[in-house]
């Protein structure tokens, strides 16, 4: 992501707003297709204050240029949230306990006050109206309800985030900081001190990798930070960094770390914040987005590319198959001749044509019978690996051609804002690159859960639940009393589903056989070649009380024996 602010820069930027916002007046409040919200005030001074809601790189500033290129459509609940703030003076600004967050303060009596609070963590920024009580009154922009493990709802408390763990940077002796393991770690004063980012730790590492000594380098920022000598410029950054455009970071101090390129110097942090807000807003979301799916494709690249050379890896297996295979004929063809006990015998070889010997391996434990039956069994394994393998390859080396077609798309001229925008849907989704995404199933959404899905004879859909808590909501939450539930016999598996909800449709026994399969195939009896495989409909399911999450009963159950595997669909 771009460079942000972190709590010491929101701290230094919380200093200059007290001054150039006490006794503003609000005039409206508007949020642009820029995820840009923009706060008119009344003069003098500058006209508008901006917050930029997008979730990697949430910043606020104050300038004179509203940065809006285009409204939100519809009707957005904007008049809930700016009645009671229209024609309000602005009170105060602070920051809340050295952590992202700003507390804008509006109206004149104490009473009838109301509270702003931006949140500028990413990559959840929110921003909140709460009464003078503390209540939420209205929410403009949430990305993140459950930010630090919060959930804030209207008519709530609101409560900052939860503080995190760390120490104050202000009170840290040197002992201390020369003690931390810098040199292997250079965003570890991040993870030890509030108010300090990972920029700002890799800052003070790459300053003291000069120095020599942690302690001095970061007591030379915290002075600087204390007694206001900053030193504020908008920084470029290399894309490795900010992953998408626009490449650029508003700093408080004149960096020297290696990844920072070109520094502009400007008066203020204000003006930097600013300056960052309005290279975001003038950057194409065309370019954004071309940059998000740039990044998902290389991913999935680099994951198909190792699929592939497993599968080419594993295609070997047919050779360990068709050897071990021979094994077995070669004994079976010489049983007279071996006797139990024996390590290894040295036998003709029957498919040689020159007839010579070759020498076997045996289990002394085993009698000669049973040793050739040992290699039929490990050869019948390899080769079905060597088989799957074939099919994982074919897929891996398809997908691949997808993706560098895709990719040749991509960084094409011609493509359109549209088709970057199915892309991304396409890629958060989950679907395979290429192909449309697969409807979304809002219910599941809601409870939070992303089952596999299957679909077998006759259309049924089939979910499969990844783990004990999901495994729990599909089966309690999800599934209706009519579907069908499938659990393996005698082994833990996942809980699986076939949605029949109020159909009366009735589900044949070849439906039936290969949901079981799915069953066999995502349980601890995956190996055997026959499973029994226990099904009811939904309804005559029930959770042990007080059980662990993904423990149930059944109180009807039929039976079916099925071989483990999966459908083509």
């Amino acid at each position: 992501m771009p460079i942000g602010l972190d709590g010491l820069g929101i701290a230094l930027l919380v200093r200059e707003l007290k001054d150039l916002l006490k006794g503003r007046l609000i005039q409206s409040i508007r949020l642009s297709e820029d995820n840009v919200l923009t706060i008119a005030l009344g003069e003098p001074g500058p006209r508008y204050l901006r917050f930029l809601v997008e979730p990697p790189f949430p910043l606020v500033a104050l300038g004179g240029d509203p940065g809006i290129r285009r409204q939100k459509q519809g009707p957005p609940a904007m008049p809930r949230f700016e009645d009671p703030l229209t024609d309000q003076p602005i009170s105060t600004v602070e920051q809340i306990d050295l952590d992202r967050v700003i507390k804008m303060t509006v109206g004149d009596r104490q009473d009838e006050q109301f509270h702003l609070y931006f949140e500028l963590i990413p990559p959840h920024p929110n921003l909140f109206l709460t009464g003078a009580d503390g209540t939420i009154k209205a929410t403009l922009f949430k990305a993140g309800t459950q930010t630090r493990k919060r959930i804030l709802t209207r008519g709530k408390q609101y409560t900052p985030p939860l503080p995190q763990d760390k120490a104050d940077p202000f009170k840290v002796g040197m002992e201390d900081l020369e003690s931390l393991p810098w040199r292997e770690d250079d965003e570890v004063l991040s993870k030890s001190f509030h108010g300090i980012g990972p920029f700002l730790s890799k800052e003070i590492v790459s300053r003291a990798g000069h120095s020599g000594s942690l302690g001095n380098a970061f007591r030379e920022v915290i002075e600087a930070h204390r007694k206001g000598e900053i030193k504020p410029a908008v920084s470029t950054v290399s894309p490795e960094v900010t992953r998408t455009p626009p490449w650029i970071g508003a700093t408080w101090y004149e960096s020297c770390a290696p990844w920072v390129g070109k520094q502009a110097p400007v008066s203020s942090l204000n003006e930097a914040v600013s300056r960052a807000i309005n290279e975001f807003t003038v950057t194409s979301a065309l370019e954004r987005g071309r940059a998000v799916v740039a990044r998902s494709v290389a991913r999935d690249i680099k994951k198909w590319r190792k699929a592939e050379k497993e599968a080419e890896k594993a295609e070997t297996d047919k050779e360990t198959g068709d050897r071990l295979r021979k094994f077995g004929e070669i004994i079976v063809a010489n049983l007279k001749s071996i006797k139990k006990g024996l390590t290894e015998v040295r036998l003709p070889d029957i498919f040689s044509e020159e007839g010579e010997d070759i020498t076997i391996p045996l289990k002394p434990h085993l009698s000669p019978h049973a040793n050739a039956e040992a290699y039929f069994k490990k050869s019948r394994k390899a080769l079905r690996r060597a088989n799957l393998a074939h099919g994982s390859l074919t897929a891996a080396r398809t997908e691949l051609k997808r993706l560098r077609a895709l990719l040749k798309e991509l960084t094409s001229e011609e493509i359109a804002e549209k088709r970057i925008e199915e892309m991304k849907k396409m890629f958060a989704s989950g679907g395979p690159a290429g192909k449309p995404a697969g409807p979304v199933d809002e219910k599941a959404e809601r409870l939070g859960i992303k089952p596999r899905r299957y679909v077998v004879t006759d259309g049924w859909a089939v979910l499969v639940g990844r783990s004990a808590k999901e495994n729990d909501i599909l089966t309690h939450r999800y599934a209706t009393p009519g579907d069908l539930w499938f659990h393996a016999g005698q082994a833990q598996g996942s809980h699986v589903v076939l949605k029949r909800g109020r159909k009366k449709t009735q589900v044949s026994k070849q439906a039936i056989s290969e949901a079981a399969a799915i069953a066999a195939h995502f349980s601890k009896a995956r190996t055997s070649k026959h499973v029994p495989v226990s099904y009811t409909e939904k309804r005559y399911v029930k959770k042990v009380r007080k059980g662990a999450p993904g423990l149930c009963i059944m109180l009807r159950e039929k039976v079916v024996f099925v071989e483990p595997a999966l459908p083509k669909r």
